[in-house]
């Protein structure tokens, strides 16, 4: 729990100083702004659990630090949740709509961790390609759903305006160009990987077959995200809900899932 509250604090302050300085120099968040978060959350949060575990461990003996850590916590997020819910412009309607995502993704993750640790000992290189098959797949899910938002936002604020109306930014062609960029920047980007890894750890025996099927799951993994985060925001969109607040964790969990699932294959065919 405390883990979670600092990290998603820090995470939060990542995210704002990102887009700041992002329109501070012209470039667009959408692009940066999810990978960010992702990359950095993930190691902010393993080194506040090493060292919240390694003091919390020297304390197990006694009850008081713990009692007095837990009730930090929920003092905090009773403050925390005062100050959301007296932001009622930006964020007070986030205490009740995004939880069944986030619930979803958390689910999702989970059936993939079981995953890859029933897989782990019958294939051992499996462990160490999963971070980078889910991740990437991930990472250009949601680079394209945060651009489709964006979108679809501007879209309707110019819709909206009838003295300065102008037509939507992003036609559908546009849409599917940026997924095929977005595609073709994940092959050379798992292909690095695959190889760098090859050259640390000679336990993963890289075959041509292996490179042809990881490269086959990485596009259909790619491919599949893509389409998902295409079509959840045109559909959350048309029933009157932010996507913002709920793509990003359904695609994630399903890339979790998904890829973890076609890397497992993968290792399958081979052996």
């Amino acid at each position: 729990m405390g883990c979670a509250v600092v990290g998603s604090a820090i995470i939060g302050v990542l995210i704002s100083a990102t887009v700041a300085g992002s329109h501070a120099i012209g470039v667009d968040p959408d692009n940066i702004g999810t990978p960010i978060a992702s990359s950095f959350g993930d190691m902010s949060t393993l080194f506040i659990l090493s060292i919240v575990s390694s003091l919390l461990f020297t304390q197990q003996a006694n009850i008081w630090p713990l009692a007095l850590v837990v009730l930090g916590l929920l003092a905090l997020g009773y403050l925390l949740l005062r100050i959301v819910r007296g932001n009622e412009h930006m964020a007070h309607h986030h205490i009740t709509e995004g939880w069944i995502p986030l619930v979803y993704a958390a689910a999702t993750s989970s059936i993939a961790g079981i995953i890859v640790e029933k897989c782990a000992e019958r294939y051992p290189g499996m462990p160490a390609l999963v971070p980078v098959m889910n991740g990437i797949g991930g990472n250009i899910g949601t680079v394209f759903a945060s651009r489709l938002s964006t979108s679809l936002h501007r879209s309707s604020r110019s819709a909206t305006n009838s003295l300065h109306h102008t037509p939507p930014s992003s036609s559908s062609s546009e849409h599917t160009l940026v997924m095929m960029i977005l595609l073709l920047i994940n092959l050379p980007v798992q292909l690095g990987f695959l190889a760098m890894h090859r050259v640390v750890d000679h336990s993963l025996h890289v075959s041509l077959w292996f490179v042809l099927l990881y490269v086959a799951a990485t596009v259909v993994h790619g491919l599949i995200i893509l389409l998902l985060g295409r079509l959840a925001c045109t559909f959350l969109w048309a029933r009157g809900y932010d996507p913002d607040d709920c793509v990003n964790p359904f695609i994630t969990g399903t890339g979790d899932m998904l890829g973890t699932v076609l890397l497992a294959l993968v290792f399958f065919v081979i052996a």
